[in-house]
């Protein structure tokens, strides 16, 4: 459900004009740093679409990590973890947590980055027990976060998301 909703008020996002956003454009910038990126590990897309900015970093085991970031009267964030052997239908949300919990510190930010890894893992530490099916609701604050899994296609993925209005 806040899959939807994050999708929703990403996507939605062009139909208001430019006055009536509240999030900064500043906000909606490239994340990653392109010159800290962990050694084999390289950008494979770094886009901006309206109000939404989305890259995808490749590491060098083949796990691909993609970041969004945008929004207008909301501010949503997620990250998407694809991996042929570490994201498969077999993850269960506590493998799904300590999968995250090992990536998200592993990002090369950039210091203007508006992702901050730290308000998911606090959430995903502040879980204080995982349910045995996915969706997990994450505990954020006023903020909606979740992290859930994509079994749709032949690609797997594992997305964790806050969702905060403005």
């Amino acid at each position: 459900m806040l899959r939807l909703l994050v999708m929703v008020s990403l996507v939605a996002v062009p139909a208001f004009a430019e006055d009536d956003c509240t999030l900064s454009e500043d906000a909606i910038r490239p994340q990653l740093d392109a010159k800290k990126l962990p050694k084999g590990a390289r950008l494979t897309e770094q886009r901006r679409h309206d109000r939404v900015h989305r890259e995808t970093l490749v590491f060098a085991d083949g796990l691909e990590a993609t970041l969004q970031v945008g929004g207008c009267a909301h501010i949503g964030l997620s990250v998407a973890l694809s991996s042929k052997k570490s994201v498969t239908a077999k993850l269960t949300p506590s493998q799904a947590v300590a999968l995250m919990k090992k990536v998200l510190p592993m990002l090369p930010l950039a210091e203007t980055a508006t992702l901050q890894p730290k308000i998911f893992l606090d959430a995903l530490d502040a879980a204080k027990t995982v349910p045995a099916t996915f969706p997990v609701p994450l505990p954020c604050g006023d903020a909606t976060c979740e992290l859930s899994l994509e079994l749709a296609g032949t690609k797997k993925t594992l997305i964790i998301a806050y969702d905060f209005a403005l």
